[in-house]
């Protein structure tokens, strides 16, 4: 299966419909826990955020959806 084939992929709201996320039907989706993690972050307009291990970066676009003026960077090692 195409994993970039419209019928292999969904489109999943997050925080009220601010963000869109498409995901797999099968396999790894985020879910509430991004958004859980990203609320506890302190961070401020103008501060940098890295996220090792960003997955899809999910975390990093709550993060961007809450605090707007942020400079995100997101590291993964998987393909």
């Amino acid at each position: 299966m195409d994993v970039f084939d419209p019928d292999a992929l969904t489109r999943d709201a997050f925080l009220g419909g601010k963000l869109h996320l498409w995901q797999p039907r099968k396999g790894y989706r985020a879910g509430v826990d991004p958004v859980l993690l990203a609320a506890t972050v302190p961070a401020q307009a103008g501060q940098r955020v890295l996220e090792l291990g960003c997955g899809v970066g999910a975390v990093s676009l709550c993060l961007g959806a809450r605090v707007p003026g942020l400079q995100l960077t997101g590291v993964e090692i998987q393909p």
